[in-house]
């Protein structure tokens, strides 16, 4: 009725334009239902290709910053080895997609080839005027083709929201706390004495709120004591260090440093106010004396002085810049050992009440262990140091041992205490290291004791 209405008050041309609208909205509603399917697939396929890509770059990434080592060991063929499966995930995918857009183009062209025989079959049977019908077959195949490049970039725009929907993702990833708060200015020399007390500490990660990693922790430690963490793996050795950096926060409990408790502080104020020397030393580009001291605080001489404590003073003398020589990215130019002592150097430059060491000599040479052995001794007497280790030589002579077992704490005592307890953490990892060298550790505890 409609369309007899509109060819009455348009007459030739509304006869036309009626007869044509008819039929474009039949093509556009014949289009949906390839469309819809195409949409369906095509969006999971670019995000399989988004994922694929992550492991593909990581890979890349992490070659490119080992090439010296990987041809080192001569392990071209086996990185190689692992890079092509990445590659053929990633290509696989990527020609899913280019598949998929084939597939639905060649479905519209199809579609818009029916639409066009149709209009002219109707020319052919006498249904429709000639010139109408041939009017209609040269708009329809120049609209075809907008409406096959309107289609596909619809179903590109909706595959793309996946971009989106990944950014979504992530903003509504919880922030951290505050890195600045009220309180941080009325504690101006905090920490002056490095106190730790952990009171009644619940902790679970965010991904699994259900399992419990620290489990009613609780425990002081005294200004100046050095105090060696041990457990087997999973026993929450690194978890007791993020909380103690707020990365991750506590359930419940509480944690005080000198007395105050870290959840008020702003995150800036507290971590640094901790010094943290990781297993891995990583250096700044720059020199030897920015990262010593990157806020210029300090002298040239403070510096040498540090440098002559952490056993570093005659090599950094020997070098043509002396302490402006360069620090390459990450300190590459200098040793695994050199790259320890300097931040031990730095440790002892800003004159911190609280150390955290993780493992910080577990991939050094000896002689630099030894160096380090005997900073610690000598150089660290009134700060307060915490270390996550399994070479017991190391924390052998500390002040205590805490033990961990699936984030219960099981025994905190000196080392030989707990060495003359039968069922102790700490005797059962050191006679695991061999009869000789628990004698060893045990003349270490002893000594410590006395």
């Amino acid at each position: 009725m409609v369309y007899c209405y509109l060819a009455f008050i348009n007459g030739y041309y509304g006869h036309f334009i009626t007869i044509y609208a008819h039929w474009i909205w039949r093509s556009v509603y014949s289009y949906f239902p390839a469309l819809s399917f195409y949409n369906a697939s095509y969006r999971e396929l670019k995000r399989l290709s988004s994922l694929s890509k992550s492991p593909l770059l990581s890979h890349i990434s992490e070659t490119s910053h080992g090439l010296d080592t990987i041809r080192a060991y001569g392990l071209q063929s086996q990185f190689e080895a692992l890079l092509l499966p990445k590659i053929d995930l990633c290509n696989q995918s990527h020609l899913l997609m280019v598949h998929a857009q084939f597939w639905f183009n060649l479905r519209l062209k199809l579609l818009g080839c029916l639409l066009v025989l149709a209009l002219i079959l109707l020319g052919v049977n006498g249904l429709l005027n000639s010139s109408i019908v041939g009017f209609a077959v040269t708009i329809g195949l120049q609209l075809n083709e907008e409406l096959n490049t309107f289609l596909m970039n619809l179903g590109l725009f909706e595959a793309n929201m996946v971009a989106v929907e990944r950014l979504s993702a992530y903003i509504k990833i919880p922030s951290e706390a505050p890195a600045i708060c009220p309180i941080d200015s009325s504690l101006p020399n905090w920490p002056c004495l490095g106190t730790i007390e952990f009171r009644n500490v619940y902790m679970s990660y965010p991904r699994n709120p259900e399992r419990l990693i620290l489990k009613n922790v609780s425990f002081v430690i005294k200004a100046g004591e050095k105090v060696g963490i041990v457990g087997r793996t999973g026993s929450g050795k690194s978890s007791m260090m993020d909380t103690l950096f707020r990365i991750v926060e506590p359930r419940s409990g509480a944690i005080l440093i000198d007395g105050q408790d870290i959840s008020q502080l702003g995150l800036s104020k507290l971590r640094e106010s901790i010094e943290m020397i990781p297993q891995v030393a990583i250096l700044f580009s720059g020199t030897i004396q920015s990262n010593l001291d990157p806020q210029n605080k300090h002298t040239a001489q403070e510096i040498w002085d540090v440098l002559e404590k952490v056993g570093l003073r005659q090599f950094v003398a020997g070098l043509q810049d002396q302490l402006d020589s360069v620090v390459e990215n990450g300190g590459q130019n200098f040793s695994a050992g050199q790259r320890q002592l300097l931040l031990f150097a730095g440790v002892l430059l800003k004159k911190a009440k609280l150390v955290v060491l993780d493992e910080a000599s577990s991939s050094v040479d000896v002689e630099s262990d030894r160096l380090i052995q005997i900073c610690l001794q000598k150089e660290f007497s009134g700060i307060t140091v915490l270390c996550v280790a399994h070479r017991l030589d190391m924390i052998a002579g500390f002040d205590k041992i805490l033990g961990l077992n699936q984030g219960i704490l099981e025994e905190f005592d000196t080392p030989a205490n707990l060495l003359a307890q039968t069922n102790s953490i700490f005797k059962q990892l050191v006679d695991a290291t061999g009869p000789d060298n628990a004698v060893y550790l045990h003349k270490l505890a002893t000594v410590s004791n006395q």
